[in-house]
């Protein structure tokens, strides 16, 4: 669960772009995953980098990840 609630307690996550979308990112399922407010503010501020891992390639056999920040 995300450590960020709307009143009532249903967890909160915002959409991140791979690519942003103003350097011309498309605004799909593949350029985007859901992240929580605080690690989503880190990202658009240049604070230290870390990693997200993409769950949907569990399904293909393998785990993808990627740097952000």
């Amino acid at each position: 669960m995300t450590p960020i609630a709307q009143a009532g307690g249903t967890p909160y996550l915002e959409v991140h772009h791979r690519v942003p979308l103003a350097e011309n990112g498309e605004d799909t399922v593949e350029n985007a995953f859901a992240i929580c407010p605080n690690c989503h503010r880190k990202a658009h501020d240049g604070q230290a980098p870390f990693v997200i891992y993409d769950s949907r390639s569990l399904s293909q056999g393998r785990l993808a990840s990627f740097l952000i920040g």
